[in-house]
């Protein structure tokens, strides 16, 4: 998960200042103002379906690689200091999203 969260932390809109705290701070505002609206107090894993959505619809806030391509691309980067099983890659791609989310959450909420 380290290297999820130095993709989303390094990946957050540089036009965001301050230190890491402050700019993670102004993305869940951000996150909270354009998905969950009108008090919205749901579960973690409906949090992070809404994070997946956000993080999916190609949200300013944070920019990660979107397209299979680029996905691709930072996941042969990453296994190229890690040994996975033959088909990891596609496993990996399999679950960017969702590990992205998930990790976003953590980073916003722990």
């Amino acid at each position: 998960m380290k290297k999820y969260q130095t993709l989303l932390i390094n990946s957050i809109n540089p036009e965001i200042k301050g230190t890491t705290v402050e700019r993670l701070t102004q993305v869940k505002h951000i996150f909270e103002s354009e998905m969950l609206q009108n008090g919205f107090k749901g579960d973690k894993y409906l949090i992070q379906r809404h994070l997946q959505d956000w993080l999916q619809g190609l949200c300013s806030t944070v920019e990660i690689p979107f397209a299979d391509y680029d996905i691709m691309q930072w996941i042969k980067a990453e296994l190229k200091e890690q040994s996975y099983y033959p088909d990891a890659e596609n496993r990996l791609a399999e679950y960017y999203w969702p590990h992205c989310a998930r990790t976003l959450y953590e980073l916003l909420y722990t």
